[in-house]
């Protein structure tokens, strides 16, 4: 609903998600893995597929591998899903968790399940395993980090959040794991990862409040609406106040503790690729 209200492009507005280069090494790690085990017509699901570029490598990648492809996008984001339409991607608007689909032979979902609470991405998990043929495969790219990095995640995004949803959770890589498992998944494994990235913490403070504020003061300034923009600014900088003394609380500022790097001021996201199966 965020990224609806702010009419948030997502490949302009992260450079990761927008990277043709990333959706192709992600097809890559993916095939590398999968493809001697996909059908020669190989039914292919990106869940959270938005704007539809990591199906559109998906479905390039199996076509030269020698498959037939026929690639869906599942979204509840109507806008992201007319651009995938528009590069000739079949659609379906509807939650992960809600989708009526069966005899995948291959599910895709990066970057995706950290948008909602555990309970709802196991939900969300639990739909994608049944969607699946028996011995259909899933492969998913999550955002993740240390224990400590990924509570603060979720707690300064819930922060600045106004949804009426779940809220956010970013699982640990043994969380992730487990919750595939607790749905059915064998085999689930690390195949791949993306580099990390790191950002200092005033960095990515901004970066959060600009994704989910951001249009706001542009048409508050565009339009000469001085006192909300104040308005605004001042909120911005309440929460900078308060994420900061969360950070300190969470990561042991000032405590006596051992410094580690997160606490001088980085944070550290990493990019695990994970297969897993469905079991015949």
């Amino acid at each position: 609903m965020r990224d609806l209200r702010e009419r948030t492009n997502l490949a302009q507005a992260i450079s990761f998600f927008g990277s043709h280069h990333e959706a192709r090494r992600f097809a890559d790690v993916c095939l590398a893995r999968t493809l001697g085990d996909l059908p020669g017509e190989t039914r292919c699901v990106d869940f959270g597929g938005g704007q539809g570029i990591v199906a559109q490598a998906m479905h390039d990648a199996l076509l030269a591998a020698g498959r037939q492809p026929h690639v869906m996008v599942v979204d509840s984001n109507a806008n992201y899903l007319a651009d995938a339409r528009a590069r000739g991607l079949s659609v379906q608007l509807a939650n992960i968790e809600a989708c009526e689909l069966a005899d995948v032979d291959l599910a895709t979902m990066r970057l995706v399940n950290h948008y909602c609470g555990y309970e709802q991405q196991g939900s969300m998990l639990a739909n994608i395993h049944k969607a699946l043929r028996p011995n259909g495969m899933f492969v998913s790219q999550i955002e993740t980090g240390a224990a400590e990095i990924c509570r603060l995640q979720g707690k300064i995004s819930n922060a600045l959040s106004n949804e009426s949803c779940s809220g956010y959770y970013w699982p640990t890589l043994t969380e992730y794991i487990a919750l595939t498992e607790a749905v059915g998944f064998v085999e689930t494994c690390v195949i791949g990862e993306s580099p990390p990235i790191e950002a200092t913490i005033n960095e990515a403070l901004a970066t959060a409040w600009k994704r989910f504020h951001g249009r706001r003061l542009e048409d508050f300034a565009k339009e000469g609406r001085i006192d909300e923009m104040n308005e605004l600014l001042a909120e911005r900088a309440k929460f900078f106040k308060e994420s900061r003394v969360l950070i300190a609380q969470e990561l042991g500022e000032g405590t006596g503790s051992s410094p580690s790097s997160s606490a001088q001021g980085i944070f550290q996201l990493s990019y695990p690729i994970v297969y897993c199966r469905r079991s015949g």
